[in-house]
């Protein structure tokens, strides 16, 4: 399996001082658990991507950056759905390494089993159906603000507010998910931007669009996760969602790349920084 890959001539002895071993001339091992060769660049209508819940840490990032063929990440701010993230305090490492940024923040979920985060005796409930208000969502628009100017981020990045798969979209959802458009949008720093799965991508982001429409912001982003005819060649619309400017095809997949593993979600995006202002 033929794999091409971003050359770096210091690639050897950083794998060897990181990693203790490299395979010969700076190559990647062969990704266990990829479906096909990666394409040829100039072949690519799309930037691949990927996510992962834990920070790989430092070493992996700086190997990856060379060896394999993704250009940026997804970046998790802290949230009620991450109180405890991993990735807080690691943008400029990783921008200093040459990664593009796809900011995520995990608000309030509507799950049938209640799944609660209570870091701290005595604080609040998080990630959690009881939360979602439309008070609660503005609260938290007003979070991911505040996180995302402390990790450095600039105005006018985009965050993602990632809504996880339901059945169907009750009122709390809808009430939170409306608040957290419209209070991000009237803080005038960052563009709000919706990361779905595909069963739910157009309901929520008609909630998205009404927002933006609402303040003649222009049009929202959107993030979507589908399984099923995923290249990593593709460009983001070639999901069936046009709006899509991420495509999230492959889950939970296990990568090697310069003899560093790691399991990641992969995806493309129509620029080597999803998050990156306009």
């Amino acid at each position: 399996m033929r794999r091409h890959i971003l050359s770096s001539p210091a690639l050897p002895a950083l794998c060897a001082v990181l990693l203790g071993a490299c395979a010969s001339g700076g190559a990647a091992t062969t990704p266990t658990t990829l479906e096909m060769p990666a394409p040829e660049v100039a072949a690519r209508r799309g930037v691949p991507g990927f996510d992962t819940r834990e920070y790989p840490g430092d070493s992996v990032m700086a190997v990856w950056r060379a060896a394999s063929p993704y250009a940026w990440v997804g970046y998790y701010l802290e949230s009620p759905c991450r109180p405890r993230s991993t990735w807080t305090g690691r943008r400029a490492a990783l921008a200093e390494q040459g990664w593009g940024f796809a900011v995520l923040y995990v608000g309030e979920q509507q799950w049938r089993d209640t799944t609660t985060h209570a870091p701290t005796p005595g604080e609040p409930l998080r990630c959690t159906r009881a939360n979602l208000t439309a008070e609660k969502g503005a609260a938290d628009a007003q979070d991911a603000q505040r996180v995302a100017q402390t990790e450095g981020f600039p105005a006018g990045a985009r965050i993602f507010l990632n809504v996880e798969r339901v059945d169907s979209i009750g009122t709390g959802l809808t009430g939170y998910v409306q608040a957290w458009v419209r209070t991000l949008l009237e803080g005038g720093t960052y563009i709000p931007a919706l990361y779905a799965h595909a069963q739910n991508a157009a309901a929520l982001y008609a909630l998205f669009a009404a927002g933006f429409e609402a303040r003649s912001a222009g049009s929202p982003a959107l993030w979507v996760a589908r399984s099923g005819n995923f290249d990593i060649a593709a460009a983001p619309a070639e999901s069936g969602f046009p709006e899509a400017v991420i495509w999230q095809g492959r889950f939970d997949v296990d990568e090697t790349w310069g003899e560093a593993r790691v399991r990641i979600d992969v995806n493309v995006a129509d620029r080597a920084s999803p998050s990156a202002p306009r």
